[in-house]
């Protein structure tokens, strides 16, 4: 399924980029350049990464891949526990409920490394993979609506936004100790 998505991305990818460079462009003309930069890049990578998971879960399920049919689940945690005890062994494990976790960290972070909150970006996490599993419910995708995915895809961006701020956490004591040994220098 994911090699069915690579096509997609890369025909939509410049576009979306060359999109969000003329958005971010005109929302931050005023700060300085080395900032502006930053937030391109940040926009651009926020923009691909969300093509990109749209790519891999809006896509129908190519036909006869086995296991996979339309269905909805909504009790919480039943698919999770009904992997973990039918896997065959740990890495089919990890690859169902694991990869839920793991496709959201980004996301987490690239929400979180914005001058935006906790809560805002849980919220936007868990929006996201609702939008996409309701998606998955409405169009004829062939695929299964689970809400354990949407917990799972929570999950993921929590720790991804954790990582953000533990990323933000070392840059602020950075630029504290670079303005203190500028202090000291000047005294």
């Amino acid at each position: 399924m994911l090699y069915d998505a690579i096509p997609w991305f890369l025909v939509l990818a410049a576009p979306v980029a060359l999109a969000t460079w003329a958005i971010a462009r005109r929302r931050h003309r005023e700060l300085p350049v080395r900032e502006r930069r930053l937030r391109l890049a940040l926009n651009v990578a926020l923009a691909w990464y969300l093509l990109g998971i749209a790519c891999v879960t809006l896509l129908p399920t190519p036909p006869g891949q086995t296991g996979l049919e339309w269905g909805l689940q909504l009790r919480p945690f039943v698919s999770i526990v009904d992997e973990l005890n039918s896997a065959i062994d740990a890495s089919v494990a990890f690859r169902i409920v694991g990869l839920n976790i793991v496709l959201f960290i980004p996301l987490g972070f690239l929400l979180r490394i914005r001058p935006i909150g906790w809560l805002p970006t849980i919220a936007l996490v868990a929006a996201i993979s609702l939008a996409i599993e309701s998606l998955q419910a409405v169009l004829p995708l062939g695929r299964t609506t689970n809400i354990d995915d949407v917990l799972l895809n929570t999950l993921g961006g929590i720790l991804g936004a954790g990582v953000a701020s533990l990323a933000l956490r070392t840059r602020r004591r950075s630029q504290i100790r670079s303005a203190d040994a500028v202090q000291q220098q000047d005294a």
